[in-house]
């Protein structure tokens, strides 16, 4: 892989970070609320982008299958109605759209005919979501072309002239070629990545892989070999209405998912700035970076400012030249002591050698620690010699 393609404000190269997209789809069901938790969710968790979908569902769904009843919590309703309750109108996507801005994450939509590239194409998308079915629709391919919208290209079971045609069909360099699974209960076991290393191998165009499986083997595997591109479904919760909810990931998971990716990606890329060593990865979500930030100008007063890879150590000031000794176990120790370090901690302590010496100033008295006794200048020894033979000391 060589080739580059930008999309939003990110890069995908094969040098670059790995490219991260919550796929939605219709996991929202069509309510607003979903939408806008689902977004911040997947922005929270430290996502490049949300991918939902647009089509008309009368063009796609068999007429057999249009009229069959189901049982939903709205009510009772053909497949059709249900489908077309899910869709998501114009004006949601505008709100889609100032969503992400504000979020500063991408977004994007599954497109499955002319008439939905036409209706998105006035919101500017960062890229097209190209399903596997249509690879095979030269005139829907064309127009998509003539958009000049960055495209992802599912390439699902097609097979590689099928992908290198669509390709050249679309006319243009921004492209990224996703390879996935069609089975979404498909077990890890049986995930297969060899046509990712064939899409690989044989394109020039950065390729991801786009899956469904129960769990992320699949997807750190794919990125241990190359993988740009990393799609999963994601969802609110499991227990939610829906054929794509028990595949799909919630956010809590995602950000474990995220998280991991991140991890695996600074230990294999070759860092070459220079890094202090209480530096560590800046974390993806809100509240680490914000209490991170707090950290930064409480403790590194003296560094440079910058982000935690960039910070380069100053010469410290000659009156911090000494090496300090660690404050905490001395404050634990003195917990644990305070009955043997209060006598000489107190205020009315007089001027003269430490109570537990054997011998004080005249006339002084301390009260032994240990043992309970009143002790002067005479009785020192001996109480010493008392607790010896007793075994407190």
């Amino acid at each position: 892989m060589s080739g580059k393609c930008k999309i939003g404000d990110k890069w995908i190269s094969a040098g670059g970070t790995v490219f991260l997209a919550a796929n939605i789809g219709v996991n929202h069901n069509g309510e607003p609320s979903l939408i806008k938790r689902m977004v911040e969710a997947a922005a929270r968790a430290g996502c490049d982008s949300v991918v939902f979908q647009k089509c008309l569902p009368e063009r796609h769904i068999p007429v057999d299958l249009q009229k069959k009843m189901l049982a939903t919590p709205w009510g009772d309703m053909t497949y059709l109605e249900f489908r077309r309750r899910v869709e998501i109108d114009e004006i949601q996507f505008q709100k889609i759209n100032a969503l992400c801005r504000v979020l500063g994450i991408s977004w994007a939509v599954t497109v499955r005919d002319i008439p939905s590239v036409d209706s998105l194409a006035r919101l500017h998308p960062d890229y097209l979501r190209v399903p596997s079915a249509v690879l095979t629709n030269v005139e829907m391919l064309e127009y998509i072309g003539r958009q000049g919208i960055p495209v992802m290209l599912c390439a699902g079971s097609s097979t590689l002239g099928v992908v290198k045609r669509a390709v050249k069909i679309l006319g243009h360099e921004r492209v990224v070629i996703l390879h996935g699974e069609c089975d979404r209960a498909l077990s890890p076991l049986r995930a297969s990545l060899n046509g990712f290393e064939q899409l690989r191998a044989n394109l020039t165009y950065p390729v991801g892989v786009s899956g469904c499986e129960l769990d992320f083997s699949s997807a750190l595997k794919a990125f241990a070999l190359g993988a740009r591109v990393l799609e999963r479904p994601l969802t609110l919760d499991r227990s939610l209405w829906g054929a794509n909810q028990k595949n799909a990931a919630d956010p809590i998971e995602f950000e474990r998912f995220i998280r991991q990716i991140r991890y695996l990606e600074n230990a294999l890329t070759e860092i070459k700035q220079k890094r202090h060593w209480t530096s560590i990865s800046r974390p993806e979500s809100p509240w680490q970076r914000e209490h991170q930030r707090m950290g930064e100008e409480m403790f590194l007063p003296e560094f440079e400012a910058g982000t935690a890879a960039s910070i380069e150590i100053k010469s410290p000031p000659p009156q911090f030249a000494c090496r300090l000794a660690p404050i905490w176990p001395v404050a634990h120790l003195a917990f644990r002591y305070r009955r043997l370090v209060r006598p000489c901690l107190a205020a009315p302590t007089p001027i003269g050698r430490c109570p537990f010496a054997g011998h004080t100033q005249k006339g002084a008295r301390f009260r032994f620690p240990i043992s309970g006794h009143s002790v002067g200048s005479s009785d020192a020894p001996v109480a010493r010699q008392d607790m010896r033979k007793s075994g407190e000391h």
